[in-house]
């Protein structure tokens, strides 16, 4: 990844899903990856097609250390995606303790957040 970042490539790139690199390297787990991109500038914020950011992508795959070096960054906790999920609502879902706690204890969250179903995450 870093001789691609040397060379110049556009770390912003999109795919068909409009994911971004940085979205890849979350799903994929690469925290190396992560780190170099954040680093780099890219918008840590960014949304694929289903308007899923990168921490909200992290938290339902269960990468508690990606999920926190987001946060530490600056990634907005209180986005959400085209159906009204947040990156807690997706953490609960997917039963990750350990991000839920994560993110509750940044009080970053909106524990009271509704999504289109008109669901909390708790």
């Amino acid at each position: 990844m870093e001789l691609l970042v040397n060379y110049g490539v556009e770390l912003d790139a999109r795919d068909g899903f409009n994911s971004t690199p940085l979205h890849r390297a979350v799903e994929n787990g690469n925290d190396a990856a992560v780190r170099l991109l954040v680093r780099k500038g890219v918008d840590i914020n960014a949304t694929n097609s289903c308007q899923e950011t990168p921490l909200i992508i992290s938290s339902r795959k269960g990468h508690g250390k990606t999920v926190q070096f987001l946060l530490e960054e600056g990634s907005n906790a209180r986005l959400t995606t085209k159906n009204g999920t947040t990156a807690l609502h997706v953490a609960v879902e997917s039963e990750n303790k350990a991000v839920v706690k994560l993110l509750l204890e940044t009080g970053k969250v909106e524990v009271d957040s509704k999504d289109d179903h008109v669901l909390t995450p708790l």
